[in-house]
């Protein structure tokens, strides 16, 4: 994935847990719903790179569709953090969804519950390429995941809904 320069990744999670983000702020003529059904697989490995401040990376990929958009490719890389043994923080500023050729950049954060695997939380659209170049979102995440704690795999699905102006 291509690195694109972006604020501090705690600073990005930090404004989407406390809601600075907002899809009146985001307003414009021509805005598009954007929600999507994505089924991903995750690979959560130990952190190697003390500098990151993850305990935990993980590493996703999923396809699903879009109801406007069309056919949605997910690349990602997680940091991951324990809050309690049940509940874990999750945040990216390395999200791409490719769309129809174009990628859109996001970033997200939330929780994942390892009692019943439930995910919620924020994302948050900052660009792209082709006709997303100029692209700014914001929206909700909900879904599951089932992770091996033996082995690290996961498999889920996550249900995005927001609003996108491009």
């Amino acid at each position: 994935m291509i690195r694109r320069p972006l604020p501090s990744l705690w600073l990005i999670c930090t404004a989407l847990m406390s809601g600075v983000f907002s899809a009146s702020a985001l307003a414009a003529p021509a805005v598009t719903q954007l929600q999507a059904t994505i089924v991903f697989s995750e690979q959560v490995l130990p952190s190697t790179n003390p500098a990151e401040l993850c305990a935990l990376i993980g590493t996703i990929a999923g396809a699903g569709t879009t109801t406007k958009l069309g056919p949605v490719q997910l690349a990602s890389r997680d940091c991951i953090n324990p809050v309690s043994a049940t509940s874990f923080l999750f945040v990216s500023d390395d999200v791409v969804m490719t769309i129809g050729g174009d990628e859109l950049w996001a970033a997200y954060g939330g929780t994942l519950s390892a009692t019943d695997g439930s995910i919620k939380g924020s994302y948050f659209i900052f660009g792209g390429t082709g006709r997303f170049k100029h692209a700014k979102g914001v929206g909700t995440i909900a879904g599951f995941e089932a992770i091996d704690f033996t082995t690290g795999a996961g498999q889920g699905r996550i249900e995005l809904n927001g609003a996108l102006t491009y």
